[in-house]
């Protein structure tokens, strides 16, 4: 048998084959950064092919910093839909994984160009933005919010 259909533990995570999919930006989420019946459908069929890991598209940890049509895991409402997703996923013999993510800095909307209130290391901008009162940078703390709420 090829060591491409052969199992495989990363990490403690038993994947029954190598195959993965990589994350692709549909930009199929709803204004809400929630999931979509159509991304339900792309998402499960990926599983149901025997793809061993299937891992999502980028998945903004803040409002500010998703693109239109971008997934999002801010706020306690998205939780549940990719939570169903990933249950879904499992259920059909993959692993899910989620790319989290921030558009960054800059960031278009239709033709205007956004600027999100990141400081840059080393700039005289130390907005409150900067850090949050835990000295960590709230991009980063969504991020870690974000991975364990959504139980992928």
């Amino acid at each position: 048998m090829s060591m491409l259909f052969s199992p495989i533990t990363i990490r403690g995570v038993e994947l029954k084959n190598r195959i993965m999919m990589s994350p692709m930006g549909t930009v199929a989420a709803d204004e809400e950064g929630k999931l979509t019946e159509w991304q339900y459908v792309h998402y499960g069929a990926r599983a149901l092919g025997q793809v061993g890991l299937v891992m999502l598209e980028v998945t903004a940890v803040e409002e500010r910093g998703g693109d239109p049509g971008s997934l999002g895991l801010w706020n306690d409402n998205q939780v549940p839909n990719l939570r169903r997703l990933a249950g879904t996923i499992q259920r059909l013999g993959a692993k899910a994984g989620i790319q989290l993510g921030h558009a960054g800095r800059k960031k278009r909307v239709g033709n205007r160009l956004i600027l999100v209130g990141i400081a840059l290391p080393g700039t005289a901008d130390r907005s409150a933005y900067h850090r949050t009162n835990a000295g960590r940078h709230p991009v980063v703390q969504g991020c870690s919010l974000a991975g364990r709420a959504s139980g992928i």
